[in-house]
């Protein structure tokens, strides 16, 4: 891709934006050899091919045709629960509620699959589904993630590199859609390059979110599962 081309593509800074507020990136949250041991496990699962990219779910099942959560309850893989689940639970200061602290049941994990070029529409994630605070892994790849509000237009793309925690919470979590580009490459901010920035290509990206269910888990409208 050429610099010419950039015209239209979003600059995706290295740090979460000041703007948005209770958005929180944590970079290398798991080692590269965890990240291996992740993929590894997450590869060994069977995958739900129902939507355009391949998905798994444990805990509780999201439904993307009537937008609801449903009742059973697959296990978690022990790989996931150990790097990920229990990791974030003895860091409470991460999210508004402890995912192992009793309510395990009520636990929503999401893995999604994204190879280059494919990507999701903007959405707020269903707030009649899910409480408030959401947490996703990135392993593999990278990608620019979008965040746009509706009430400004206030415009922010944030990068995620791969084994980075994203975080988020209160006005991030229900003010803010959240969005990924189906793109081959994203446009990064790099300090050291002449332009400020420099063209980083997609590889396959696997992000593992974990979400609280409301008592009902039964969604309104809109998309989730990012």
């Amino acid at each position: 891709m050429q610099p010419e081309a950039c015209h239209g593509v979003p600059l995706a800074n290295l740090e979460a934006p000041s703007a948005v507020e209770g958005l929180a990136l944590h970079p290398d949250f798991v080692s590269e050899d965890e990240e291996r041991e992740l993929l590894r496990t997450v590869d060994a699962q069977p995958w739900d091919c129902t939507i355009r990219r391949r998905t798994q779910h444990y805990g509780r099942r999201f439904d993307y045709h009537n937008k609801t959560v449903g009742d059973e309850a697959t296990p978690l893989p022990a790989e996931i629960r150990r790097l990920i689940l229990e990791r974030v639970d003895v860091q409470p200061a991460l999210l508004p509620w402890r995912p192992a602290a009793g309510r395990e049941g009520s636990l929503q994990c999401t893995v999604n699959e994204y190879p280059p070029g494919v990507g999701i529409a903007p959405h707020i994630d269903t707030h009649s589904a899910f409480e408030d605070g959401i947490a996703s892994l990135s392993l593999g790849g990278g990608c620019a993630f979008r965040l746009r509000r509706g009430s400004d237009g206030a415009d922010h793309s944030v990068w995620l590199p791969p084994r980075c925690l994203l975080v988020m919470s209160g006005a991030a979590r229900y003010e803010w859609q959240h969005s990924i580009s189906g793109r081959k490459f994203d446009r990064v901010e790099h300090r050291e390059s002449p332009a400020g920035w420099e063209w980083v290509p997609r590889e396959r990206r696997i992000s593992v979110t974990l979400r609280r269910v409301l008592g009902s888990g039964t969604a309104g409208t809109g998309q989730s599962a990012w």
